[in-house]
């Protein structure tokens, strides 16, 4: 569950001057175009597995929603949870030079996702639910809303950088009842002000939970308790790894009902996996073993927390009528 946006990635060599604007235009050198939100990479990885995944959100009644919604369906993911409003499909739009970027975000239909849209008999048959927490006020409240009538689906979330700015009292209430919770260091440290180790006992300690941090290339876990780590070793020097492949393999594991331990190795192995073949397809099958990965106790070795390099590689969807032709990186949908 997450806001739904058609991504727009406009790579250039140089961008216009400050006060140049109008004097100055700069050429794009590269275009694509994807479908971002809702763990779509994760959902489309489980899918590849053979487990049952659905997603849940909005899409406008535009053109780019309805290619959206024939994405996720040719993916084999549940789409009953997606409801279609009047209005435009969420956008965003990241103009790229080098390692530097900019963003440009319109919220769309997104802003308008209300509780009665939702297709809760979805949510209630479901053993996990992953929600995507932000800084959205509105999508804030109605997740703060679910919660309340979550009974037996377990919760897993995932606290985007952009909630650090709110602190920790605003997400005090998923803390409470997650059994997972996914961010990054930068992240933990903000919301806890304390250093990366005991940032996560802090955050587990919110509740009977377990939490995992990226910490450049390794992943660390704890409960509260004790503390394990797992490592991407084939991930490029100066990228971070693929986190919605390693949350792919994690949920692969909660699903089967692994210890934690195990599920963060098994998503440090997907994560490598996919370093190496640089594809879903090669990376996730149903007769896929992410078995025999190995955590370590103890904290993570390295204090650098490398800068965000776009660590995935362009992946082809078939074109269509309706919308874009080309995906891009951690947001695609492709067959």
């Amino acid at each position: 569950m997450g806001p739904i946006e058609i991504v727009s990635v406009l790579k250039v060599e140089k961008t216009p001057p400050e006060g140049d604007a109008n004097d100055d235009i700069a050429d794009v050198q590269e275009l694509t175009d994807g479908i971002s939100g809702g763990g779509l990479m994760a959902l489309k990885a489980l899918s590849k597995m053979g487990i049952g995944t659905g997603i849940i959100g909005a899409l406008g009644d535009d053109h780019l929603g309805a290619w959206a919604m024939d994405q996720v369906r040719f993916s084999e993911i549940d789409a009953t949870g997606l409801v279609v409003k009047r209005g435009k499909t969420g956008r965003r739009f990241i103009v790229s030079e080098d390692v530097e970027s900019v963003e440009l975000k319109y919220p769309g239909v997104n802003s308008e996702l209300q509780l009665g849209d939702l297709n809760l008999e979805l949510i209630k048959g479901s053993e996990w639910l992953h929600m995507e927490v932000l800084d959205d006020p509105n999508l804030l409240r109605i997740q703060k809303q679910l919660l309340q009538g979550l009974l037996g689906t377990k919760l897993a979330i995932r606290l985007d950088r952009s909630i650090s700015s709110l602190g920790l009292d605003a997400v005090r209430a998923f803390l409470q009842r997650a059994d997972l919770v996914f961010l990054d260091e930068p992240t933990a440290e903000a919301l806890t002000d304390k250093p990366l180790e005991e940032a996560g006992f802090n955050l587990a300690r919110e509740g009977d939970i377990y939490v995992v941090i990226r910490h450049g290339d390794s992943f660390y876990g704890t409960n509260g308790d004790r503390i394990d780590t797992a490592s991407v070793p084939s991930c490029q020097e100066g990228s971070e790894p693929p986190f919605e492949v390693f949350l792919a393999g994690f949920l692969a594991g909660a699903s089967q009902d692994l210890p934690m331990d195990t599920c963060l190795g098994m998503g440090a192995k997907a994560a490598t996996i996919f370093s190496e073949k640089g594809s879903l397809e090669e990376t996730f099958s149903s007769s896929t073993d992410l078995m025999g990965s190995e955590t370590v106790d103890g904290p993570p070795e390295s204090d650098k927390v490398a800068e965000e390099d776009d660590p995935f590689p362009d992946l082809d969807a078939p074109p269509t009528d309706d919308g874009p032709e080309d995906d891009h990186g951690d947001f695609v949908i492709e067959p």
